[in-house]
């Protein structure tokens, strides 16, 4: 697992990079530390993600494999660059996914998750909001 771990990391370091170099006509934030982007970046990343989301939707609907799996690793392509343009370092990411994987474990009740209509999720009783600032923080946040 830890091989898998370095993997990620140095994939989070060449995208970092890329971002750098291959922005220079349409500038993408790059931070350091955990931060707020522009609005209009944010947005711009808001869209990118809904696109790829409709294209997954289009190949789920036509049963097409190749096609759900680019869609898949587009949208984590995407995901990782808002990491990246947040300043989110992956051993930052690392710890703030196992808190939010910890609160929703915090929905289980004697091993059931009881959902919705719609298959989300209910939080029950147990239910644990994850503590995210604190992660933030220790990774150099400023949080009003």
């Amino acid at each position: 697992m830890q091989e898998q771990y370095k993997q990620v990391k140095k994939f989070t370091k060449a995208l970092k990079n890329n971002h750098i170099k291959t922005n220079k006509h349409a500038p993408v934030e790059v931070n350091e530390v955990p931060t707020l982007i522009h609005e209009d970046a944010g947005v711009r990343l808001f869209n990118l993600q809904q696109e790829e989301n409709f294209e997954y939707k289009d190949a789920v609907n036509n049963r097409d494999l190749v096609e759900i799996a680019d869609g898949v690793c587009d949208g984590v392509y995407i995901e990782f660059g808002k990491l990246v343009q947040h300043g989110i370092s992956y051993e930052c990411f690392l710890e703030l996914f196992k808190e939010v994987c910890d609160s929703n474990d915090s929905k289980l009740v004697d091993n059931e998750i009881f959902c919705d209509n719609e298959g989300k999720g209910m939080k029950p009783a147990t239910f644990v909001k994850p503590n995210l600032r604190p992660i933030l923080e220790k990774y150099g946040a400023i949080i009003k």
